[in-house]
């Protein structure tokens, strides 16, 4: 299935630009994702928003404020491999799920950076039950 509408003119704009959305240029920077569908398994692509903590990158999975939990989350469940696009870059990474002080700490740095997302996703999510999932850069293997 491919990514819908909005996506694909933000995934074309993303990958013209160099890793930049003019009209998200507010807020967080944007990372696209493709991993791999639960069920299907076939190749799954989304732009996110994201937190660079150290030589991480941090996802939120708070579905934009809506009930339940976005796809991509359920698909690096179900997969914890992926990769994701960050400016021109291509980087392979493993999926981590932050717990405790660590992830609590992510949530209020985000939140910070990007008020309108503690507002509107915050607001209408449970904090303990939103995924917060650190991507790491996989070594290449050697």
């Amino acid at each position: 299935m491919p990514p819908n509408p909005r996506n694909q003119q933000v995934i074309a704009e993303f990958r013209a630009r160099g890793g930049t959305v003019a009209a998200l240029s507010d807020g967080p920077p944007l990372l696209l994702l493709t991993s791999t569908g639960a069920v299907s398994g076939q190749p799954r692509l989304v732009p996110l928003r994201y937190l660079r903590d150290g030589d991480r990158w941090v996802i939120f999975a708070g579905n934009a404020g809506q009930p339940g939990s976005p796809d991509w989350s359920r698909n690096l469940a179900a997969h914890p491999h992926a990769t994701i696009e960050v400016g021109t870059e291509t980087i392979a990474v493993t999926t981590v799920s932050l717990t405790g002080t660590e992830r609590e700490q992510c949530i209020t740095r985000h939140a910070a950076a990007w008020p309108w997302w503690a507002t509107t996703v915050l607001a209408h999510k449970i904090p303990s039950q939103l995924p917060v999932i650190a991507l790491v850069r996989r070594e290449p293997p050697g």
